[in-house]
């Protein structure tokens, strides 16, 4: 995929809803990391959805992401009560996908399609789906 994932005018509304924050990651002053936690309504069970889950190329590998992943997951936690974290994934993205498990996320068996179709990004790759992921509150490591 080559391109934007969102616009300043996308970010600049999501900071303003009062269930959806993002947390920054900063190393010397920079930003390094960011991440989106979305209060969710799914299936009567109060969930908090992440996502926009970037790490600066450079940094990664390096814990950043894991870090900036449990961060989320506390916010969620203490402000918000919820009862389960979620995400959804590029199938494609297996080393992702890997990572993510390690963190406690299991695939929940939904895909749905890829937006294609986006003034932002230029798709590479034909076939790809968006799997979802989820993680109890039992199996979080908030510490």
């Amino acid at each position: 995929m080559e391109g934007l994932r969102t616009t300043a005018q996308e970010i600049a509304h999501i900071i303003q809803q009062a269930h959806i924050c993002i947390l920054v990651g900063e190393l010397k002053q920079q930003v390094v990391a960011t991440i989106c936690c979305e209060r969710i309504q799914d299936d009567e069970l109060l969930k908090a959805k992440l996502g926009m889950i970037a790490v600066k190329p450079t940094l990664q590998n390096q814990g950043i992401g894991k870090q900036m992943i449990r961060a989320a997951e506390a916010h969620a936690f203490d402000q918000w009560s919820i009862k389960a974290y979620c995400m959804t994934v590029i199938t494609a993205r297996e080393s992702l996908i890997a990572f993510y498990h390690r963190q406690g996320y299991q695939a929940t068996g939904l895909v749905k399609p890829f937006p294609y179709e986006s003034d932002l990004w230029q798709v590479k790759v034909e076939g790809l789906e968006f799997a979802y992921f989820e993680k109890p509150i039992s199996q979080s490591t908030l510490a």
